[in-house]
């Protein structure tokens, strides 16, 4: 079981959050860890030695596209501790049609719906985490259901023409009237 995220890694990117999930289900057989994406990696590379996690976390770095990447995750995770937008990798994940795990701050909580796209935890919980990472390792249909629908849910409202359409909505695009 593959649990990753997809990220610049930067404080407030819920990395340390991850890998002290990861340490508290060490023990469990048949569960690795991932993390794409530069930024401060050597901190959280690190962090994970002084924690013993050499065996089950696997740093990849920046991975241009990371699409095969998040593709091959059984669960991708973004605990993001700040209020920032909607993630493009949240996004590409749902996309991918990957289950979400994320938490409930700014603009994840927009593509990860809680027991509808993935589950949602509370920022700086690894224990709350570890839960949700179980959870998911031990029911492969309520993984697929929740993938499918992030999948759906991306299409339905994080295209193109649906961000035009809204804009259109409240009279920021007018067609023909743009350049």
């Amino acid at each position: 079981f593959l649990v990753g995220t997809a990220c610049v890694m930067r404080s407030w990117k819920g990395i340390d959050d991850l890998l002290m999930a990861a340490h508290l289900l060490r023990h469990i057989s048949h569960l690795k860890w991932v993390i794409i994406g530069g930024g401060h990696a050597e901190r959280h590379q690190k962090k994970a030695q002084e924690l013993n996690l050499d065996a089950i976390v696997t740093f990849a770095g920046h991975l241009d596209p990371p699409y095969s990447a998040i593709r091959a995750l059984d669960l991708f995770a973004l605990l993001s501790t700040a209020h920032e937008g909607v993630s493009q990798a949240i996004l590409q994940a749902a996309y991918l049609e990957r289950p979400l795990l994320a938490t409930s701050t700014g603009g994840l909580c927009e593509v990860c719906l809680h027991e509808k796209t993935g589950l949602i935890v509370p920022p700086l919980s690894p224990e709350h985490v570890a839960k949700a990472v179980l959870r998911m390792k031990h029911h492969p249909a309520l993984r697929a259901q929740f993938g499918k629908e992030a999948h759906r849910l991306v299409l339905e409202k994080f295209t193109w023409d649906h961000t035009l359409d809204r804009m259109e909505q409240i009279g920021v695009y007018r067609k023909g009237s743009h350049g």
